[in-house]
């Protein structure tokens, strides 16, 4: 695999140019502690699901003391439009009682001992709350990375190699580009290849196109 530092350059330029004006609901706060929360209600829904369970939460609980001590119904009542809500209230309550009584975790490791963090939770926090140089790699980056022939391997092995040869000035931002690419052009089926502005980049395509 060619790594070339300015594919990767002209990527992310064209990337900001789509989407500099989307961005997740982790990316509007830099509350370690809201972003971990926001990041435990978007598993497995929608962007919109997960704002209307984020708002609804933080509009009745603004710190974690008030959620770790309200009753498991009605922090479930409140996330429910994020799905899977009796989970994540658990997960939630979880974590917002070990916030109130110990402080926010500020490691990969002190992450991923709380329930309901895995890797790509912890490194979206690391990234947003404390600017660490992680790429948090999730289904679109896993998906997306490979077409374009960026990396390989399995999701550790992809996020290795990001990590290893993506500059570190583009490292932040890299995730929330390649998830909103993901989602509106890089489709799991049927991607929009014929439109896409990375097409003259991206390995999938050539090998789709060009050599049919």
């Amino acid at each position: 695999m060619v790594k070339n530092k300015d594919k990767i350059k002209r990527i992310v330029k064209l990337l900001k140019q789509s989407y500099k004006k989307e961005n997740f609901s982790f990316h509007k706060t830099c509350d370690p502690f809201r972003i971990l929360i926001s990041c435990i209600l978007s598993q497995r829904t929608r962007e919109e699901n997960t704002d209307k369970a984020y708002k609804n939460l933080f509009l009745k609980y603004d710190i974690p003391k008030g959620i770790a001590a309200a009753p498991i119904k009605t922090i479930e009542r409140l996330i429910k439009p994020s799905g899977f809500y009796r989970v994540k209230a658990r997960y939630i309550k979880a974590v917002s009682h070990y916030v109130a009584k110990y402080g926010f975790p500020k490691t990969e490791r002190e992450l991923k001992s709380l329930s309901g963090i895995g890797q790509k939770t912890a490194d979206i926090v690391l990234a947003y709350a404390f600017h660490k140089p992680v790429i948090a790699v999730d289904t679109h980056v896993f998906r997306v990375s490979k077409r374009l022939g960026i990396a390989n391997g399995n999701i550790k092995q992809v996020k290795k190699e990001l990590e290893e040869f993506i500059p570190k000035l583009y490292k932040r931002e890299f995730n929330h580009l390649m998830v909103n690419f993901g989602r509106h052009t890089c489709l799991p089926r049927s991607p929009k290849c014929k439109t896409c502005k990375l097409s003259r980049f991206c390995s999938y395509y050539k090998n789709v196109y060009h050599e049919a």
